[in-house]
Order: structure tokens, then sequence, then C-alpha cells
């Protein structure tokens, strides 16, 4: 598959994952008065986020990947312990993760799914990445500068 079509792939997947997470956080905002304003807020900046990278990346912006790199750097950590937890799904995930019970695991979920836990989630600590935004990172990271009379084929009407 060429780079352009790649770059189109990445930007469907980031489109598809963020219009998913900002169902998510309006459904947040319904429960405000019992969870506080700072974590829907917190989601809606996540997934708004990965939305515009991919609206930036479909459009051939020059700042595209810049973008499209931070929407993909918070989904990479799989973070959980008896005190907090954190991890992030938009679009595609597929995460590896080992528990201190020598546990190995994987986990696969399309759409969106954001989850942010302290004071007793998990009875072992578990660590892990996200391999699905792994490989996009790397993937942008390898990517000349590139602006958009430098696509290979013919840009499409917005």
């Amino acid at each position: 598959m060429s780079d352009y079509r790649w770059r189109r792939a990445i930007a469907v997947f980031e489109l598809f994952g963020g219009s998913f997470g900002l169902q998510v956080a309006w459904r947040l905002f319904g429960q405000v008065g019992r969870i506080g304003i700072w974590f829907p807020l917190l989601v809606l900046v996540i997934f708004a986020g990965t939305t515009y990278a991919g609206v930036l990346l479909w459009r051939d912006h020059p700042q595209a990947e810049t973008v499209s790199a931070f929407a993909q750097m918070v989904q990479i950590p799989v973070f959980l312990s008896p005190s907090i937890g954190y991890f992030c799904i938009a679009g595609l995930g597929l995460q590896l993760k080992w528990d201190t019970a020598w546990n190995l695991a994987f986990y696969v979920h399309i759409g969106a799914l954001f989850h942010l836990a302290w004071g007793g989630d998990a009875p072992v600590t578990t660590l892990g990445i996200n391999v699905v935004p792994v490989a996009i990172l790397i993937w942008l990271l390898r990517q000349p500068e590139s602006t958009p009379a430098q696509s290979t084929e013919p840009a499409l009407p917005n």
C-alpha cells in the first residue's frame, strides 16, 4: 500500500476512534453532577484531538503528523494497579499486558474506551502497551516532512 493510502487509512482510523470517543464524552457530560466536570472535559479533549488529527491527515495539513503523533501517544500506555489505572483506545486497540502475578494477556477492542481510575481498581499491578498506536506512531515518525504538493496521488475534493 502506498504512503498516500496508509495516510488515508490512518486518518479514517483516527476519525472513527475520535468520533466514537466524542459520543463517550457526550454521555459523560450527562453525569457531571455525579462525577464532576474535569473527567468529561479530559475525555472530550483526548477524543476531539484524535478526531482533529484525522481531519488534518485527511487534508494533508503540514501539522498533521505532529497532532496525530500526540493522538497516538496517549493511547500507548496501559497501567492498572490497586491505587490508579489508565488506558485509552480510540479506534482499534491491541493491548499486550503483563502483571505482577506473572500473567501475560492481550485485549482487543474496536471503538472508543477511556479508563482512568483511582482507589482500588485492580488486584495486581499490570503494565502494558497498545500495539496499534505504536505501529502508527512509528509509521508517522518515518515519514519525511510533507506538504500537500508532495502527495503521490491526485488530491480529492474536500
